[in-house]
């Protein structure tokens, strides 16, 4: 970063620049400046140029500003706003609402997780519900697992949401999407989120070692990823082992640089 550029004016510039500005980069940068007005204008500018702006970016830096304010006149306009016709816009909303993690945030989110026409805000919306970390939304997690939407954009939001609940009731949900039958996109997500839970149960580990074998080079790279994230030096064995036994020399390097976050002090050697 050669240069950063911080533009002060007084609310009511900003409010004009939102609103008449030529450039989407302007109109961008008035949304993000009124992230730190929270006075009634500015809210009611946030939603208008979230409803209206011809640019969706535009209009989800509005959104992203609006939940920014935390405020309970910004969190209506959110509310309002889910019916934004543009997909990337009602994507952006529901990760402005996740910041709030009650009881009617969930149940807003939960109809979106179900029923939206977009994939992605379905999967955001899976994710903000796992913020929540409330064992009443588990069974709709649980049931986006089975979804095989493109690319499997559903279920990985599912599992990404089960993983954010840190709730140890979840982890065979998650143990069971890292195997096989589950499609590659699914492990791979699977394993990403086991990394952070090794911790809680020894059999975390087990599990991302044994899917450094598998047959489907992505899961494996993957796997071996993920066990230099862990941190743990119980990892230590399972990589040197693969690094001396496979044939692959795409997963040697990984190994290698699993191994390097592992053992730094070898660096230095």
């Amino acid at each position: 970063l050669l240069k950063k550029l911080e533009v002060k004016q007084p609310v009511g510039r900003w409010l004009v620049q939102l609103t008449l500005a030529k450039t989407a980069l302007s109109r961008t940068q008035a949304a993000a400046a009124l992230s730190k007005w929270g006075d009634p204008a500015s809210v009611k500018a946030l939603e208008t140029a979230a409803r209206r702006d011809p640019f969706w970016a535009v209009s989800a830096e509005a959104a992203a500003s609006l939940g920014a304010l935390r405020s309970d006149a910004s969190r209506a306009a959110l509310e309002r706003l889910l019916s934004a016709k543009h997909p990337k816009v009602r994507r952006a909303v529901v990760t402005a609402l996740a910041d709030w993690t009650d009881s009617r945030t969930a149940k807003l989110l939960t109809r979106f997780a179900l029923r939206d026409p977009s994939i992605h805000v379905r999967a955001q919306s899976l994710r903000a519900l796992g913020r929540a970390k409330d064992p009443s939304v588990y069974p709709v997690l649980r049931a986006a697992l089975k979804d095989r939407s493109y690319w499997n954009v559903v279920a990985s939001g599912a599992l990404q949401g089960l993983s954010l609940t840190r709730d140890p009731a979840v982890l065979p949900d998650l143990l069971k999407a890292a195997k096989p039958p589950s499609p590659f996109q699914v492990r791979m997500n699977a394993l990403r989120a086991l990394s952070v839970w090794h911790q809680l149960d020894e059999s975390v580990l087990s599990v991302i070692a044994d899917a450094t074998s598998s047959q489907d080079e992505r899961v494996a790279m993957t796997a071996v990823s993920c066990l230099g994230d862990t941190g743990s030096p119980l990892a230590v064995p399972h990589l040197e082992r693969l690094q001396k036994s496979t044939v692959d020399t795409r997963l040697k390097t990984y190994a290698a640089e699993a191994l390097a976050k592992l053992k730094p002090e070898d660096d230095k050697s």
